[in-house]
């Protein structure tokens, strides 16, 4: 799967369009080759926009998981908390790519998805576990029933941490090349 990848000039006086790649005179103020105006950005990027119909996939996978809640509630959580965010991950990276030019491949795609839908579950099971682990030490150390209650608070902000710094480190990185 192809990471992330700047648009590199060959030689660093020249512009290149934001919308075709092509490589233009300093002083040019549209592109030669789609005509499109040049645009050169100073200070922070710009804000993420996403392609209709990556807007309407995400609205098809929310409508189908909010109708497998109707008829069956464990299964149509299960595909809410799994399935949503996988999407909303590869339509993030997969509008990244296009963004810099480098459209995916429908073979990166699902397997950007399939590799989501893992990282997900193993997000779950990992915070599942933390929260397991820390209820029954700290449940062990407060005596009963405010010691549950205690624990169970305590627990869940520690297993959403330890959820929230796995999600951090399994975040795709730019490329430097």
């Amino acid at each position: 799967m192809r990471r992330w990848r700047p648009v590199v000039a060959s030689d660093e006086r020249v512009i290149l369009c934001t919308h075709c790649g092509s490589e233009n005179p300093p002083l040019s103020t549209s592109c030669e080759r789609c005509g499109k105006a040049l645009t050169i950005y100073i200070g922070p990027a710009r804000g993420k926009s996403y392609s209709l119909g990556s807007i309407m996939i995400f609205i098809g996978a929310l409508s189908v998981g909010l109708a497998v809640c109707r008829a069956n509630v464990v299964l149509g959580v299960v595909t809410l908390v799994l399935v949503l965010p996988a999407i909303g991950r590869t339509l993030y990276y997969s509008e990244q790519e296009r963004s810099w030019s480098t459209p995916m491949h429908p073979f990166d795609v699902i397997g950007m998805f399939v590799g989501s839908l893992l990282l997900i579950a193993l997000q779950i099971v990992f915070v599942c576990m933390v929260f397991g682990v820390s209820t029954a030490l700290i449940s062990s150390l407060m005596p009963a029933p405010k010691g549950l209650i205690v624990a169970t608070v305590l627990a869940a902000g520690i297993a959403l941490a330890a959820g929230g710094w796995l999600a951090s480190k399994t975040l795709p990185r730019k490329s430097s090349f």
